[in-house]
């Protein structure tokens, strides 16, 4: 994952979240999946989005030999109009669009260098959210919705370097 592709990505966020016909859709289901929540409790509905993307959104590589780029409506929409899935820059844009959608932020990307042959080079993406900790300070927790029996918070443990970009 090169950095123009974050870039990329970060502007697909914000353009699925200032588009009339995005926004809607990606906040409704936001705010569906965060109902059983209690009012305000920031890490309930982040854990709660989290869930949703990673149970119901497949893992799917892009085309051949190409980085494939959809919007976030694409991503969560069943067939013939979406794919339910995509990579991870897919299911990362769309767990943050739905995090943003309903207020939880600020939200970044951490791509890491995963690959033991490539040590150097980004082939991993996931999401982070800012949130509250008991003691009230706030912490950086780590989303990767591609891990199916993952929880809120995981990340992969071993990494050669890696970089943040605030959307």
């Amino acid at each position: 994952i090169a950095l123009n592709v974050l870039l990329s990505h970060r502007c697909d966020v914000l353009d699925a979240l200032s588009s009339p016909d995005q926004v809607g859709v990606i906040r409704m289901k936001a705010a569906h999946v965060i109902r059983s929540c209690k009012v305000r409790d920031r890490t309930c509905e982040a854990a709660a989005v989290y869930d949703w993307v990673r149970d119901n959104l497949r893992w799917f590589r892009d085309i051949y030999n190409v980085e494939t780029l959809q919007s976030v409506v694409r991503t969560m929409a069943n067939y013939p109009n979406g794919f339910k899935g995509g990579d991870c820059d897919d299911l990362s844009v769309a767990l943050a669009a739905l995090w943003l959608s309903v207020g939880l932020g600020p939200v970044r990307f951490k791509a890491i260098a995963a690959a033991p042959l490539r040590p150097r080079e980004y082939s991993h993406v996931f999401v982070q959210v800012l949130l509250p900790t008991p003691d009230g300070g706030e912490e950086w927790i780590s989303a990767d919705p591609t891990v199916k029996t993952k929880h809120f918070g995981w990340e992969a443990p071993t990494y050669t370097r890696h970089t943040t970009l605030l959307i």
